[in-house]
């Protein structure tokens, strides 16, 4: 009870400190003076925006009643350090069902708009995106170049696959394991395709747009791992099709729901999702991003870029 009250009273006054930023963000003079402090030394790279996957993201960082108020503003949640620099996190409680919707358009560019002129303000350059946001505006032709969003996480996610074929499958050191690419025809999933394509022969992609729309016959039952870089919830999809002795590493966000879950442990499938990397994030991100700075925001991936990643399910 008393871990209940705590948990209940720490998201109140997170909340709290989100609507205070909120007001004072709405005006440009505290960006104003952060620039003062970070033009001489530089230390602040990048924003990164993110927006609520689902509900209970929105729930975590604001108050019902200020929701339509917030979601067209870019509002500051935290800082975060990865590599050499830091960064501020913004975000917006705005679904991916919001900016996708056509008569949305105008507000959501002016959102973006008005998070450019914010970094102007701090001396900033970079911006980076959460989820979608990246294909979204490539699509639409946004003012400012965002193909190297698409590549930014791609040693991420190709270290992250090496690691868990390394602990789910060190019984076969000699044996390629097979690699599943679902969305493998997307901005992420076609890069990924190619370099796997270079030292194993065993890589089939599962993707609506110009793939196979069904998980291989060929490889069902045997062990394998299937690598989701689509869109959200299309996991789902496909779980009638999967076997015992599958893995899943999921770079989708939000990460899976609990019922998505739950039906793979009920087929015995683990599922790891890829969190981002090592890094510091203050207050840290929540749910399936706790402890970690996303992939989408990183600054810097080399060697040494640690990826996070959390085994999900009864078994994690």
């Amino acid at each position: 009870m008393l871990q209940s009250f705590y948990s209940n009273s720490r998201s109140f006054l997170l909340r709290a400190a989100v609507a205070i930023f909120a007001l004072m963000s709405s005006l440009y003079l505290p960006y104003l003076f952060l620039g003062l402090l970070n033009r001489p030394f530089g230390k602040i790279k990048s924003t990164f925006i993110c927006y609520a996957g689902n509900a209970k993201y929105a729930q975590h960082y604001s108050f019902k009643f200020m929701r339509g108020w917030l979601r067209w503003r870019p509002t500051p949640i935290g800082v975060f350090r990865q590599g050499e620099h830091w960064g501020i996190v913004f975000a917006t409680p705005m679904t991916e069902e919001d900016f996708l919707n056509p008569k949305n358009k105008e507000p959501f560019l002016r959102l973006l708009d008005r998070l450019e002129n914010i970094n102007s303000l701090m001396g900033v350059r970079l911006t980076s995106y959460a989820g979608v946001i990246p294909s979204y505006l490539h699509a639409n032709g946004y003012k400012n170049d965002v193909s190297h969003h698409f590549s930014k996480p791609l040693p991420v996610i190709n270290k992250s696959i090496e690691i868990v074929i390394s602990i789910e499958f060190a019984e076969y050191p000699d044996k390629d394991i097979p690699i599943i690419l679902l969305g493998g025809n997307g901005k992420i999933g076609t890069p990924l395709k190619y370099h796997w394509r270079d030292s194993r022969t065993d890589i089939y992609v599962v993707d609506p747009q110009g793939g196979n729309v069904s998980l291989p016959n060929e490889i069902y039952g045997k062990p394998a791992i299937l690598v989701d870089v689509s869109r959200r919830g299309a996991i789902r999809i496909y779980i009638d099709e999967m076997w015992d002795g599958l893995v899943i590493l999921n770079e989708t966000f939000p990460e899976p729901s609990k019922s998505t879950i739950s039906l793979l442990d009920s087929k015995g499938v683990k599922i790891y999702h890829l969190s981002g990397v090592k890094g510091v994030v203050i207050p840290s991100l929540p749910h399936g991003y706790i402890d970690s700075v996303p992939c989408c925001a990183i600054h810097d991936s080399n060697e040494d870029t640690l990826p996070v990643l959390k085994l999900l399910g009864s078994q994690g």
